[in-house]
């Protein structure tokens, strides 16, 4: 399986500023969405081509098993950020700086991905001859 997030300590900021940090997040997850939403579309495509026979493993510069590991890869840090986030919620505290530094280590994290699967789905798109 690839690793596709290099590092655990992401950030290196000593201040950060919550609408900023919160900005950042939002956008990083709205163009991860997107991203995902045509990760998924396109696997879906290659599943049902297969299924018919007209898969061409060679087609394209970037294998579907690439995009699925980068998928599975996704979900797994919403999964992680969710969980972290949830945990914070539940304890009731008013949000402090730690809580934007987690939420910014995982936006550095979300663009990573983001980066990664921008760069497949060019891949997808060029062809391999």
């Amino acid at each position: 399986m690839m690793n596709y997030l290099s590092g655990s300590n992401v950030s290196n900021k000593d201040e950060f500023k919550p609408e900023k940090v919160v900005a950042d997040w939002l956008e990083a997850i709205s163009k991860l969405y997107t991203y995902y939403g045509q990760m998924y579309t396109y696997i879906n495509k290659e599943v049902v081509q297969q299924e018919q026979m007209r898969y061409d493993p060679y087609r394209d510069q970037c294998p579907v098993n690439q995009l699925v590991t980068l998928a599975i890869t996704v979900r797994s840090e919403l999964e992680k950020l969710h969980q972290d986030m949830d945990q914070l919620t539940k304890l009731k505290q008013p949000i402090i700086e730690k809580n934007y530094k987690k939420l910014a280590d995982h936006t550095i994290i979300i663009n990573q991905l983001n980066q990664h699967a921008q760069i497949r789905l060019h891949l997808v798109s060029v062809s391999a001859s």
